[in-house]
């Protein structure tokens, strides 16, 4: 969303973009460059809610313990994540945008667990203590994000709206696994001009579809001293695994946000999200 149509008109010549850049400049609409490239920061805090929590190639007395043998329990989540981005787009059409999107992720979720109980081989449980009940758990979260878009753009005097979509995956390195991100976001704003120049405000909603499959060797976690000295007990080898399922605890938060035209090719802008979701982001884009 990083290009908004209704900026500043652009020259046209043959077989540039977009297409049917000739038919709308001769209904009177204002068109952007049609190339785009931007940089930006983003910081999302938001709840999430633990699925499951496995563990795999654990042993006892030489042999395998069953993945689901110890029982946990998770409270409601939090997790907090920095993308670092580069983004490059192109007009298609008057009101289409089509993009790429890569960039650097970091972050945490922070959890709660109780582990409820633990069955051996044998068919029987091991006597747990108290204090293996609601203890913190973090997950460390470092990786790199790519992904494609799409935006659609239309407006009528200085309203303008929008509607960006786009998919992205993110393949972590702290840990395996990969998180896979689909966001929709539809907006409406109004386009002053400060400075001889345009200054586009809006508000909107934001949607987040993410599916988090984490998943790598229990002894790269950092695991509560009571959790990790009873693992230790069945992961004498090092080979025990783990694997965490989580999903976000609210899929829609609303936006507000600005873009400022310094000039005709670069701009500033910033959108901030509230309710279920809180972010951040700052970007500056170059157009040509």
């Amino acid at each position: 969303m990083a290009a908004i149509a209704l900026t500043t008109s652009y020259g046209a010549s043959a077989f540039e973009l977009p297409f049917l850049k000739e038919e709308a400049l001769a209904l009177g609409h204002k068109l952007p460059p049609a190339y785009g490239i931007s940089s930006g920061y983003m910081k999302v805090e938001q709840g999430v809610n633990i699925d499951s929590i496995g563990f795999s190639g654990l042993k006892f007395l030489n042999k395998p313990i069953a993945t689901d043998a110890i029982d946990i329990t998770t409270t409601q989540g939090h997790q907090m994540t920095e993308v670092f981005h580069i983004r490059a787009d192109a007009w298609l059409l008057p009101f289409l945008n089509l993009y790429a999107i890569g960039g650097k992720v970091q972050g945490y979720s922070d959890t709660n667990i109780s582990i409820n109980k633990f069955t051996l081989p044998s068919g029987a449980e091991l006597p747990l203590p108290d204090s293996l009940k609601d203890l913190p758990f973090r997950l460390d979260l470092d990786g790199y994000v790519y992904g494609a878009g799409v935006t659609v753009a239309g407006g009528t005097g200085n309203w303008f709206t929008l509607i960006d979509a786009s998919y992205t995956k993110t393949d972590l390195t702290v840990i395996d696994g990969e998180i896979s991100t689909f966001v929709l976001s539809p907006r409406l704003g109004y386009e002053f001009t400060v400075n001889q120049q345009p200054l586009r405000v809006w508000f909107g909603a934001m949607y987040q579809d993410i599916d988090q499959f984490l998943t790598g060797q229990i002894n790269d976690l950092d695991l509560p001293s009571e959790v990790k000295s009873l693992l230790d007990i069945v992961n004498r080898s090092g080979d025990g695994k783990f694997e965490v399922n989580q999903h976000l605890t609210a899929p829609w938060n609303g936006i507000v946000g600005a873009q400022y035209q310094i000039n005709h090719s670069v701009s500033l802008m910033t959108e901030w999200g509230f309710g279920s979701r809180q972010s951040a982001m700052f970007a500056i884009e170059a157009r040509f």
